[in-house]
């Protein structure tokens, strides 16, 4: 710090010109912070502190931080806009922050730092309250929590974002503040991650891959001195692993409400799993293989339907049985008949694989066309719940539908998704399919897309997985035991193979369906 009771009229001023022209200067040779232990003390900037503001809030006019808790980023954003209120005349700050005591809070700061810089060094204050700071230099720095309107009608030079990741609503927040920028007003947007279905990760994404003008920084626990592998430790033990990537670790991933455990989904990626499809195919590109049917095996193919021309997607998962493993995907807007004829093609090029499409109003489009065209492996199931016991197989065909409802089931359809990526039992290649369960999270206890997100791959996956784990796992069970039986009762086994075959010709799922006997007969 300078010490300011000796300096000269001449020094004075060549210290304001300094401060001016460097804001590293001013705020560690004047401006004080408060310690909770060690009261009032001088801002002393950290080497990624110093750095953060000459490389990126003084040089960059939008920038993205993906932060650690408690790394001083709150602090240094204060001391920056009195700097930049003090020594430049008609500049509005404005801090928008998730709550109104972390407003309160902000400004707070704000006044320690122009409370205690000498007085030649000291701007003049015109109002002083709660919430706001207007400088007679017609300056102002204001914090206000978030609403949808926080900033609309202010003229901002400089507009900081605070905890944008747990603001529910930070995208009608931000489209209704950055107009204020049209001017050339700068915004710093800054945050820990909470999860990957949000406003901040999305921008975060695109700052990443250069497709926003947001220049993205992150700022780990590590960088701080005072923080080592002890540290981290203590921490750990302290608040586990998903807290400490939240709070600290700077990890989207395993920082939110996911329904997937976010380390299981990433085990496909470290393995090698999720790769390029050697061939993307049909009319719209949208078809991706990963291997071509093997005539050896047998498919079942799950849809998922939309209308084709809203937000949603059709998709359509062919998974084989025998392997568990994705072998192709379909994502795109198409009608629902043209739908129809896309399964019937893709189930005949796989085995005439069996055909589970969703049977949701919009999905009846499809299964009107599919029926048309005599598919002869379609999925029928009961009225009354998707798993058919197989000793129901002979009644009357009027208490079948084509296709299976998913909603009083789907509650039970994620959990089998949950647990066959958890155990692995699933082998998935798609980036398409990784990236939506990356942001397919518990919204009001509810498995589902998060705010701006699809989960239509997800979708078509689960009812593809829940049929070969519950209807077509129990045929396997039931083939098994009788396998395992012994030979005196070879006729007992006779007359359960022709017992199957009439069920097979009573029962619309069991026509034609060559997937499912190569598991009773073995």
């Amino acid at each position: 710090m300078i010490d300011v009771n000796n300096l000269t009229q001449d020094q004075q001023i060549e210290e304001i010109i300094k401060c001016r022209r460097d804001p590293t200067y001013y705020i560690e040779n004047y401006c004080k912070v408060k310690n909770p232990i060690q009261g009032i003390i001088p801002f002393k900037l950290y080497e990624f502190q110093r750095d953060l503001i000459l490389n990126h809030l003084n040089k960059n006019r939008f920038n993205i931080i993906l932060k650690s808790r408690q790394m001083g980023i709150s602090t240094i954003h204060a001391a920056y806009a009195v700097w930049l209120a003090s020594f430049f005349t008609a500049k509005t700050v404005l801090i928008i922050a998730n709550k109104g005591e972390v407003a309160t809070n902000f400004i707070n700061i704000v006044k320690t730092a122009i409370e205690y810089v000498p007085d030649f060094i000291k701007p003049k204050i015109r109002v002083y309250n709660r919430q706001s700071i207007e400088f007679a230099n017609g300056s102002l720095i204001k914090a206000t929590s978030t609403t949808r309107d926080a900033g609309k009608s202010e003229a901002v030079s400089l507009l900081i974002f605070d905890e944008a990741a747990i603001i529910p609503h930070a995208k009608e927040v931000w489209t209704a503040a950055s107009p204020t920028l049209a001017t050339g007003g700068g915004a710093v947007v800054l945050s820990t991650p909470k999860g990957v279905s949000n406003w901040f990760h999305e921008e975060w994404s695109k700052a990443v891959q250069g497709l926003n003008e947001f220049v993205p920084i992150t700022l780990p626990w590590n960088l701080h001195p005072d923080r080592n592998e002890q540290w981290k430790e203590i921490e750990l033990r302290k608040i586990g692993e998903t807290l400490f990537a939240q709070e600290y670790g700077c990890d989207f991933l395993r920082s939110g409400n996911t329904v997937i455990d976010q380390n299981s989904l990433l085990w496909y990626k470290t393995e090698g799993h999720i790769v390029d499809p050697f061939q993307k195919t049909n009319f719209d590109n949208n078809l991706w293989i990963w291997k071509y049917p093997d005539y050896t095996k047998h498919y079942l193919i799950s849809a998922d339907v939309a209308r084709g021309d809203g937000a949603d997607y059709s998709t359509a998962q062919v998974i084989c049985i025998e392997d568990m493993e994705q072998v192709a995907e379909y994502k795109g807007k198409i009608p629902t008949d043209i739908f129809g004829h896309l399964l019937v093609e893709l189930g005949t090029k796989y085995n005439t694989a069996s055909l589970i499409p969703e049977n949701n109003s919009i999905g009846w489009g499809t299964i009107q066309k599919i029926l048309e065209l005599n598919y002869s492996n379609l999925y029928w199931s009961s009225k009354n719940m998707i798993l058919m016991n197989p000793d129901d197989w002979g009644t009357p065909d009027g208490n079948k539908v084509p296709g299976i409802f998913t909603g009083t089931q789907r509650k039970y359809i994620f959990e089998k998704l949950e647990e066959a990526i958890r155990n692995h039992i699933i082998t998935i290649h798609s980036v398409r399919l990784y990236e939506e369960l990356t942001t397919f999270i518990y919204k009001d206890g509810k498995p589902q897309a998060g705010e701006g997100y699809n989960d239509d791959l997800v979708l078509a996956m689960a009812i593809g997985i829940y049929a070969r784990q519950t209807s077509m796992k129990l045929l396997e069970n039931r083939s098994k035991a009788y396998d395992n039986m012994p030979v005196l009762f070879d006729n007992k086994r006779t007359e359960f193979a022709m017992a199957f075959d009439r069920s097979t010709k009573a029962n619309p799922f069991m026509q034609g369906n060559e997937d499912i006997s190569w598991i009773i007969r073995g």
